[in-house]
């Protein structure tokens, strides 16, 4: 699932590794989302978040709802945009000379490369595999990373609304770990 919205998300601000959290929107959004997933089953085991601030905060009110513990992953949080971070397509082309934001995501201004985040993020997941292997895990996190994994399982996916979540299904997970 990715993180509830935040100001910064409202104002189409580049977040990055910037610690902001949810606005009230963003809370009800986790809210709607856990309640659809707890209609679904088989239930969830564990939530596991990234340390950032808006992703802590939804996977807080996941547990509420859910009931089940939460645990902290670092190679789950967003990609860094360096000094990028904080701006807005419009600034970036003002201030930056930048006039197509996807031009400039492979590592330029300081931008962390994107080898280097799938490798983080996979680290990740097979040690949420090696602690975790039975259990339906809950993961709430960031944008390019849901769409980092859903790539690694083969599956397509866009950048996802806030509360968006996809389903992997068990077999693309496991042939994801066997790699």
């Amino acid at each position: 699932m990715r993180h509830g919205e935040t100001d910064w998300n409202r104002e189409r601000r580049l977040q990055g590794v910037q610690d902001v959290g949810l606005n009230e929107t963003g809370q009800e959004q986790v809210r709607e989302a856990c309640r659809k997933l707890l209609r679904q089953s088989p239930p969830f085991s564990r939530i596991v978040s990234s340390p950032l601030r808006r992703a802590r905060q939804s996977a807080g009110i996941a547990q509420e709802m859910i009931g089940v513990p939460i645990v902290m992953l670092p190679q789950l949080q967003e990609r860094s945009f360096g000094p990028l971070e904080g701006k807005t397509a419009d600034e970036l082309r003002r201030d930056e000379q930048i006039q197509d934001v996807e031009e400039i995501m492979d590592g330029s201004y300081g931008i962390e490369e994107m080898a280097q985040v799938r490798e983080r993020i996979r680290q990740g997941l097979f040690h949420l595999a090696a602690a975790y292997p039975a259990e339906r895990l809950l993961i709430i996190t960031h944008g390019s990373v849901i769409k980092c994994i859903g790539q690694m399982c083969g599956l397509s996916v866009g950048l996802l609304p806030n509360a968006g979540w996809i389903s992997i299904p068990a077999s693309r997970w496991e042939s994801l770990i066997k790699r």
